[in-house]
């Protein structure tokens, strides 16, 4: 289950979406993100594609220099893989002129939350959750 979402543009946090009981703090996790991110990038040349901070996991995926970072619970990479590519084409065909106007302005993204929701909770129901009561029905 995705349990939360955050869209990072240069470090700063231009969208978040929080489901489960945490409440992380927008701001300082998209400045550590951004900051590990750009450390991975200098060493190895490469993106990270995930972290582990205790026991949380955290799956990255870098798109036109936007950073979208999903917290979840041990999903496959397949699963995070087509529900990031969902979820970023879906923010992109919505604000790709507003990225060029707007900069970092968070407020320009807020309505973009009813969009997030139905794409990670599948309105109302986590992802898998919503796979799993379709296949118990037989």
């Amino acid at each position: 289950m995705i349990n939360a979402v955050f869209i990072i543009r240069k470090g700063i946090c231009i969208f978040s979406r929080q489901y489960g009981e945490k409440n992380i703090e927008s701001d300082r996790f998209s400045a550590l993100i951004e900051g590990l991110n750009r450390f991975a990038e200098n060493i190895s040349g490469g993106v990270l594609q995930q972290v582990i901070l205790g026991k949380d996991t955290y799956y990255l995926s870098v798109i036109n220099d936007i950073l979208f970072v999903y917290q979840h619970d041990e999903l496959k990479s397949s699963k995070l893989e087509k529900i990031s590519k969902t979820f970023s084409d879906k923010f992109f065909e919505l604000f790709h002129v507003d990225l060029i106007k707007t900069e970092n302005n968070p407020s320009v993204y807020v309505k973009f939350e009813t969009e997030a929701d139905d794409i990670l909770k599948m309105k109302g129901k986590p992802f898998h959750k919503k796979m799993h009561d379709f296949a118990s029905k037989f």
